[in-house]
This record gives C-alpha cells, sequence and structure tokens, in this order.
C-alpha cells in the first residue's frame, strides 16, 4: 500500500521541487528516495536522490554542503542499484571536491573515500579497491588511531582487496565489514 502511494505521488513532489527549490520539499524528496530504498525500489530511490542532487545543485551550487551530501546519497544509491559506473563517477567527482573544498583530513572527505572504495569493491575493481584503500588508510591512520572501527573498515578492505588481486575474487569478510559500515553511516543520518 505505501509503495503505491509513493509512486504515485513521487512524481508530483519532483515537479514541485524542481520548479521551487523549496528546502522542505527537498527534504521530502530526500525522504522519499530512502523510503524507496528501505522498501527495495533501488533505481527508483537513487533516481528520486539524483532529483534532489539536480536541485542542490542548481539552487545552492556544485560545492555546497547539502549538495556534495546529495552527491554522496545519489552515489550509495547507485551503487545499491548495482549502477556502479553511475555510482563511480558521483563518487570520484566528490572526493575531488570535497578534497579541494574541505581538505585532504577532513572527515567528509574520508567518508566520500570510503563510499568510493566500497564502490570499487562491489563492482570487482580490485586494483583500484586495494590502491585507495591504501591511501585512505595512510591518511586516516596517524589522524583517528589503529583502533577507530573506519580505520579498522579500510584496512580490512585494504588487506582483502590485495588477496583479491592474487586470488581473482573478493573476500566476502571485506565486502561486509565495508558494507557494514558504510550502511550505519547511512542508517545514522536517516
Amino acid at each position: 500500500m505505501l509503495s503505491g502511494f509513493l509512486k504515485a505521488h513521487t512524481g508530483n513532489v519532483r515537479v514541485r521541487a524542481l520548479e521551487h527549490g523549496d528546502p522542505e520539499i527537498i527534504t521530502v524528496l530526500t525522504h522519499i528516495a530512502w523510503t524507496h530504498s528501505q522498501l527495495g525500489h533501488d533505481d527508483t530511490a537513487a533516481e528520486t536522490m539524483h532529483d534532489v542532487l539536480d536541485v542542490q545543485r542548481e539552487v545552492l551550487g556544485r560545492e555546497h554542503r547539502d549538495t556534495l551530501e546529495a552527491m554522496a546519497n545519489t552515489a550509495y544509491l547507485y551503487n545499491k542499484a548495482k549502477r556502479y559506473a553511475r555510482a563511480q563517477a558521483l563518487a570520484e567527482s566528490l572526493c575531488a571536491t570535497r578534497d579541494r573544498v574541505l581538505g585532504p583530513t577532513h572527515s567528509e572527505t574520508f567518508s566520500a573515500e570510503s563510499l568510493l572504495l566500497f564502490i570499487y569493491i562491489n563492482s570487482r575493481q580490485h586494483k583500484k579497491a586495494a590502491t585507495l584503500a591504501k591511501a585512505v588508510y595512510r591518511k586516516q591512520l596517524p589522524i583517528l588511531g589503529p583502533d577507530h572501527e573506519d580505520v579498522a573498515a579500510v584496512k580490512s578492505a585494504m588487506e582483502d582487496s590485495e588477496e583479491a588481486i592474487m586470488l581473482g575474487s573478493l573476500g566476502h569478510l571485506g565486502i561486509a565489514a565495508v558494507q557494514t559500515w558504510w550502511s550505519s553511516k547511512y542508517r545514522e543520518r536517516i
């Protein structure tokens, strides 16, 4: 029942958000995207969040914090929908922008890099995953310390990616560690 209601009314909310750029409508549209995701409508969730991103870019600009958050959410949802090329393109752009705007050791830059790592792992790009994981690990370790959960997740992904390069397939523990960590970051925001 909720699923049918969402599908019927999402289009109207999109039109209003795009026409007016109203922050409350953008918030509603964001919640609709996450609800679609929770219901398993991954493609619809990703496209709806992409609408949010388009509005944020137009209204707030490409480097505004809310726009960058919408970009991260959109990349995450495209990844969840197994649309890896779109997810990767957004995440790579997000990493470059956050690095330039916030700096290479900002927590939101680390978060963007972890998202890109997650996408590389899911799309079986083991060499890229291993290279990125090493770089992120080297940056995070002196700042967050060896016992921090984010550092441990990146280290696990790095080790599993290196093993996957040798074995030709990624170990289930590495995928599970990064997926659990990344999913928990998004559950906190909902």
